[in-house]
C-alpha cells in the first residue's frame, strides 16, 4: 500500500506473489517482480498514470531472477539478478548473473556475475 502523507490516503499496489519494490530515480514508478520461476515479470507502476507495465524478464539458462532491482539514475533502465533460487552456501552466489532491461526496447543483456545490484 502507498500512502500519501500529505491526505493519509492508501493505494493497493495490485500484485501477485511480488517480490522487494524498488522506487524509480524520478520517484513516478515502482518496480517488482512478480511470478514464479522461471515465468519470471518485471511488473512497473506508474503513479502518475495510474498504470501497470509487465516485461517478460529475459534470463537466458539462469534462473530465479529479480529478487532486488536497481534503477539508472534517468530511470530507463533496470538492472537485476538471475541465479539460484536458493542460494546455501556462499559460493552459490557465484552461479548469479547481473542483467540490464533497457525499458524502452524491452531488451535485457546480460552483464557479469553477480548479485544484489545497485546503481550509482
Amino acid at each position: 500500500i502507498l500512502v500519501n502523507t500529505s491526505t493519509k490516503k492508501g493505494l493497493q499496489i495490485k500484485s501477485f506473489d511480488a517480490g522487494q519494490p524498488a522506487w524509480s530515480k524520478d520517484s513516478k514508478k515502482i518496480a517488482f517482480v512478480k511470478g514464479i520461476t522461471p515465468d519470471d515479470i518485471l511488473q512497473i507502476y506508474d503513479i502518475e498514470g495510474d498504470s501497470y507495465k509487465e516485461i517478460k524478464l529475459e534470463n537466458g539458462t539462469d534462473i530465479g531472477c529479480g529478487g532486488e532491482l536497481s534503477w539508472s539514475a534517468d530511470s530507463k533502465k533496470v538492472v537485476y539478478s538471475c541465479g539460484p533460487i536458493d542460494i546455501i552456501k556462499p559460493e552459490d552466489e557465484l552461479k548469479s548473473w547481473l542483467y540490464i532491461l533497457d525499458l524502452k526496447t524491452k531488451r535485457s543483456t546480460k552483464l557479469i556475475q553477480g548479485s544484489s545490484p545497485d546503481w550509482y
